[in-house]
């Protein structure tokens, strides 16, 4: 369960970075490095506990680590975005100035959750199955 959690938190918030060149604004690679800082800490920092959450959800969920890809996919794909919005509407109630980054983070959140979900089972450490 660790594994899923710790990976989730280590990973999840890098995944959608490529987003960051799809928005409307037209952003220079120079711009975009200028700004790196300011978005892994507001990922890392916000997205922690949601990621976390996320990890063990998937973790508990899937059971095993050999279940059918499709079916990890479209637990991540739901489970990351749901635990994103409880877990930031809870922190938008007591600070209201992070409220406008929910849609951003639950963007974020769906190919997060769906690529962590298809490769958790390869990331170490790989625990070998009883025979």
């Amino acid at each position: 369960m660790i594994h899923h959690a710790g990976w989730f938190v280590a990973l999840g918030p890098l995944i959608p970075l490529p987003l960051i060149l799809f928005l409307p604004r037209v952003i220079s690679v120079d711009e975009l490095l200028n700004h790196l800082p300011e978005v892994l800490s507001l990922t890392w920092g916000i997205g922690f506990l949601p990621a976390f959450l996320t990890g063990i959800f998937m973790a508990i969920l899937t059971g095993h680590a050999d279940c059918a890809w499709y079916y990890r996919m479209l637990a991540g794909g739901i489970a990351g975005p749901l635990i994103t919005a409880i877990c930031c509407g809870i922190i938008g109630a007591f600070i209201p100035m992070f409220f406008y980054l929910i849609p951003l983070l639950l963007i974020s959140a769906l190919p997060s959750g769906i690529v962590m979900g298809l490769l958790i089972p390869w990331l170490p450490p790989r625990i070998a199955r009883h025979q």
